[in-house]
């Protein structure tokens, strides 16, 4: 799966140790985690101990032999503001565990400019369908209700009245 990087985050790196560890410690110990290495692929981790200095980092990975050593990787969290941590591999250790050296640490230094949309409960909000072999053909009469199956997970996603609301947005009438 290809990744774009639309845009170029602006973000600030910590140098304090004390900081570092206050960021690791408090926010990122025991919590999963997205780790990309330096071939794109990506994985949820779990940091689970923190050096006092915060130069040495224990995380744990679901599948064995998933990072190299000597390898670059990038472990990034969104918490209140999205969060970074550029590590290397140096050694490795039973159970799927790893020690990474952490090498830089960066906070997003402005909030998002616009929130997340959030749909109303018990609905979901569908922006991009890709199909193969099918047509999608959408004419812009109010729909009542639109079911969806997503069969990978055999969820049922319930869409109430979208083209009355796409209109009434965009002023259509």
């Amino acid at each position: 799966m290809e990744t774009i990087q639309r845009k170029k985050r602006e973000k600030e790196t910590i140098s304090d140790p004390t900081k570092k560890f206050h960021i690791i410690s408090k926010f990122l110990v025991q919590t999963d985690i997205i780790a990309q290495t330096s071939n794109s692929l990506k994985q949820i981790v779990k940091i689970l101990q923190v050096s006092k200095d915060a130069t040495k980092i224990l995380i744990q990975t679901h599948t064995p032999n998933a990072l190299p050593l000597n390898s670059h990787v990038t472990l990034a969290k969104l918490l209140a503001k999205y969060v970074e941590l550029n590590c290397e591999v140096i050694d490795e250790k039973p159970n799927n565990q790893y020690i990474l050296s952490v090498s830089e640490i960066s906070i997003a230094s402005k909030e998002r400019s616009l929130n997340r949309i959030v749909p109303p409960e018990g609905a979901v909000w569908i922006t991009n369908i890709r199909t193969s072999k099918t047509t999608i053909d959408a004419n812009l009469e109010p729909v009542s209700k639109l079911f969806v199956l997503l069969t990978r997970n055999y969820l049922l996603v319930k869409w109430t009245n979208i083209i009355q609301r796409y209109r009434m947005d965009f002023g259509n009438k």
